[in-house]
């Protein structure tokens, strides 16, 4: 009953939904050094990465000039852990490799720190909730970004995607994620 209930919710919130499909699943092994925990899952939404860090970085070029972007970049890198700093470097470097060498550290990290920048046109989407349901934290993806891929327009629907996280060989936790 509450998942219909946070259904209806969202759809509320939202206006609108887009069909309900099967999304790809993946699973990332924390177990595994950081070099090698995203590599399928950056290989799989390799153009999307990209088409997703183009559009965000079009949408901030107003507000962000090169010196701006290189103190933030510097910041947020400061910030990371010694893992997720990898775990980005390592994105990009599989991208570089896949031919794909436009894209920057700035624009990775722009993809998937938006929410950090004061949510400049967008906002994020997020649900934390105890065992028994509870939720402690909740936020809704309720905006579109549009971005083009092999002539296609797409948007958040088009990328979404499971990640289930393990370690010790044992479920930690589910999520839905975009690439970027």
């Amino acid at each position: 009953m509450c998942k219909v209930i946070l259904a209806f919710v969202f759809v509320a919130a939202c206006g609108t939904v887009a069909a309900a499909k099967n999304v790809p699943k993946f699973t990332v092994n924390l177990d595994l050094p950081p070099q090698e925990r995203w590599t399928e899952v950056t290989l799989y939404w390799q153009d999307h990465i990209v088409g997703v860090a183009d559009a965000v970085s079009t949408a901030m070029q107003d507000k962000f000039n090169e010196t701006i972007t290189e103190e933030w970049v510097s910041l947020v890198s400061a910030s990371l852990s010694d893992d997720h700093r990898e775990e980005i470097q390592v994105i990009l470097d599989t991208l570089h490799g896949a031919g794909k060498t436009d894209l920057t550290l700035a624009n990775l990290y722009m993809a998937n720190f938006i929410y950090n920048l004061e949510s400049p046109t967008m906002c994020s989407g997020f649900l934390a909730a105890m065992p028994n349901g509870t939720v402690i934290h909740g936020r809704n993806m309720d905006y579109a970004i549009h971005f083009t891929v092999h002539g296609e327009e797409l948007d958040w629907p088009d990328v979404t995607y499971e990640v289930e996280f393990m370690r010790d060989g044992e479920h930690l936790f589910t999520s839905i994620s975009w690439p970027g």
